[in-house]
């Protein structure tokens, strides 16, 4: 690898290149194109009664509407969770325009209809060959429903490739077949016009079951074994012809890619925009959401507070599946602490002046895309994680998915720096552009940032590569990678802070550079986040035993009935945390409640604050290190998060951080969201 030096594109340069991009998107794969809608919000649920929060269950798109089933209807202005349950339909702005009940044979369910679907047929192009007349819901022990969207009538003709079919029985019940596979619940739907020889079969399991895929009858055609799926939303994906499922890694996981070949992951996965939520419904949206243009979108519910739908890329377009696109890559070489070089992948990475940065193009997915010509944008100096790659509409003159700043986006900043020319677009401006691969598929290059940069700053890429099969203008953008310049990092990452997961804990603070004073004191605060947040310290189950507890500290479990806490990696140690007298809590604590840890002697390692109702709920934790001890380590806990706005790392930004160092020197901050990982919050120093 060769070092390269940065420079400055010119202003003509910058006009020549984004000359060429009206027609750009990006390798996004699960970038938000519409929503996240509230659904309690859009549906108009009475202020002050029982809103249908966990209450909306499955969503469907049909010729440009959403159909989103929900438990419950309204009584007399307020809201009553018990059937008969309604659907509603939204127009493409997520806009109420319709609602009508269910069958009435739903009403003795808690919850009525669930995932959703149609008898929309698509070519492997992503083009509609047969707009969709009828939609599917499946329930929890009746089957599944083949409705009228207009009416919400029960109908029996449907279409299939082989042409227009009949059922024998409407809802297509649970056969003796199905059962037998386990599959008791048809929570998940997805209808493959194709199947069963051209007449038509649906996709479907509930929770835990197998996969499987049914005739009109019922009758279980092919089966595959559950893969740590709970499965509440398929959809069918008519340009691959694989499924697409939530969730998998239990019940609150990610969508993933299923080979229905083979019934096995392939391995691509979308993280949702609740992670560590319930999921519900999920259903494919041909020719994308809310104007995105995108050949194939997926759009899902999360169960939370409120409940929200929420669609994602898929497909940019026939050429570029969401699935084979190219990425690029980052890497920061081993720390000046020591460490070893992080993983060269797409995260957002942390780096000190000195250290050595590496970016490069994955093209792994896709044997035509090494070879391709690709030039690379640099934005320097710049607070990286201000600029939000989430949204259905791009920065830079409005192009979706395109985010680099210029003088000539919106809001308007310094022109980039190139990195990599495979276009020429510097020679046709006259200018000397930074060396780098020039294609896909090159070889990685490294160079030095900055000395200038301080805490805080970043280095954003975001790469363009040539397409032939794009519409129009044959060029495609990548994900856009981050360097962040940080002395110290404070992360929540992860689906969940109920945390299992003993080499790794939930919450990290890392400090990275050797010249910084040591951290004597760290306070973590969740009451910016909600008044009901709270660190909930005695849950226990943190490990291989129900006994782990965070509370635990220090216990050496003389009693032999096996319980640890939840200080991850020895770092308790290692870091020099302070167990004292301040950090132990003993039966007079919570109201006279008894301290239900292993070992009375131990201590926890962290004094509580600012207590919630309810037994060892605390919004703030404060933990002291022996001056010099905690310097070039990480700090990494697990302790349980409730209230709030969910449970993942993501859902933890707004959390406010103040570090102590030894010089007396204060630091305060509160987490954002990564950009590029939906499961994840930071902040550095």
């Amino acid at each position: 690898m060769r070092s390269i030096t940065m420079l400055r594109l010119s202003a003509l340069a910058t006009a020549l290149l984004l000359s060429l991009l009206p027609a750009m998107a990006s390798a996004q794969l699960g970038r938000i194109t519409f929503g996240p809608l509230d659904m309690a919000a859009a549906t108009g649920a009475p202020l002050g009664s029982v809103t249908p929060n966990t209450g909306f269950m499955g969503v469907t798109e049909l010729n440009g509407l959403l159909y989103v089933s929900c438990r419950g209807r309204v009584v007399g202005g307020a809201w009553v969770n018990t059937g008969p349950h309604t659907v509603f339909v939204l127009d493409g702005t997520g806009a109420v325009i319709n609602s009508y009940p269910q069958d009435v044979q739903t009403a003795t369910l808690t919850w009525g209809y669930r995932d959703g679907a149609t008898d929309q047929i698509t070519d492997t192009s992503g083009n509609i060959t047969a707009p969709g007349a009828v939609m599917f819901f499946g329930t929890t022990t009746m089957g599944i429903f083949c409705v009228d969207p207009a009416t919400g009538a029960l109908t029996n003709t449907y279409q299939a490739t082989a042409g227009a079919q009949i059922l024998a029985a409407n809802p297509i019940p649970i056969s003796a077949s199905a059962s037998a596979a386990g599959v008791l619940t048809n929570y998940g739907v997805a209808y493959d016009p194709n199947g069963n020889g051209g007449l038509g079969s649906w996709w479907t399991g509930g929770f835990a079951s197998s996969l499987v895929e049914i005739d009109s009858m019922g009758n279980v055609l092919t089966q595959y074994p559950n893969q740590n799926w709970s499965i509440r939303g398929l959809a069918l994906d008519p340009m691959t012809g694989n499924l697409w499922l939530q969730s998998s890694g239990g019940n609150r996981g990610d969508i993933v890619e299923v080979d229905l070949a083979s019934g096995l992951e392939t391995g691509k996965r979308i993280i949702r925009h609740k992670p560590g939520s319930l999921p519900g419904g999920l259903s494919e949206v041909v020719g994308g959401m809310g104007g995105s243009g995108n050949a194939l979108d997926l759009i899902g519910v999360d169960n939370s507070v409120p409940d929200s739908i929420t669609a994602y890329r898929a497909h940019l377009h026939s050429s570029v599946l969401g699935t084979t696109e190219a990425r690029l890559v980052a890497q920061v070489g081993g720390s000046v602490c020591g460490g070893a070089p992080s993983a060269l992948d797409t995260e957002t990475k942390t780096y000190l002046n000195g250290e050595t940065l590496t970016w490069g193009y994955d093209a792994s997915a896709d044997p035509t895309l090494p070879g391709r010509p690709a030039i690379l944008l640099a934005n320097v100096d710049i607070a990286a994680l201000g600029l939000v790659d989430a949204s259905a509409t791009g920065i830079t003159l409005g192009i979706p998915e395109f985010d680099a700043v210029s003088m000539m986006s919106v809001p308007a900043g310094q022109s980039p720096f190139i990195l990599g020319d495979g276009f020429g677009i510097g020679a046709m401006a006259g200018s000397v552009l930074a060396l780098g691969p020039h294609a896909l598929g090159a070889p990685d290059v490294s160079f030095s940032p900055p000395l200038a940069m301080s805490p805080g700053d970043g280095i954003r890429l975001q790469a363009v590569y040539f397409d032939a099969g794009a519409p129009s203008t044959p060029v495609v953008a990548t994900n856009a990678v981050r360097f962040l310049r940080a002395d110290i990092l404070v992360e929540a990452a992860g689906h969940n802070s109920f945390n299992t997961d003993v080499t790794q804990g939930f919450l990290k603070i890392r400090h990275l550079n050797p010249s910084l004073p040591s951290i004597v004191e760290v306070t973590v605060d969740l009451s910016p986040i909600s008044p009901v947040a709270m660190f909930d310290a005695d849950e226990p189950g943190f490990g291989p035993t129900a006994n782990d507890q965070f509370w635990n500290g220090n216990t050496t479990d003389p009693n032999g009935v096996g319980c640890a806490g939840t200080y991850r990696n020895g770092c308790d140690v290692s870091t020099g945390l302070i167990y004292d007298n301040l950090t132990t809590y003993g039966p007079d604590i919570a109201a006279g409640q008894v301290q239900l840890i292993c070992d009375q002697a131990a201590n926890c390692g962290f004094i509580a604050s600012n207590p919630v109702t309810g037994i060892h709920r605390w919004r703030t934790l404060t933990f002291r290190f022996t001056p010099g001890s905690f310097t070039c380590d990480t700090f990494e806990f697990d302790v349980d998060t409730d209230g709030g706005r969910g449970v993942s790392g993501r859902s933890q930004a707004g959390m406010a951080v103040s570090i102590l160092l030894d010089d007396n020197t204060l630091l305060t901050g509160t987490l954002e969201t990564d950009p590029s990982n939906r499961l994840r919050s930071m902040l550095v120093f």
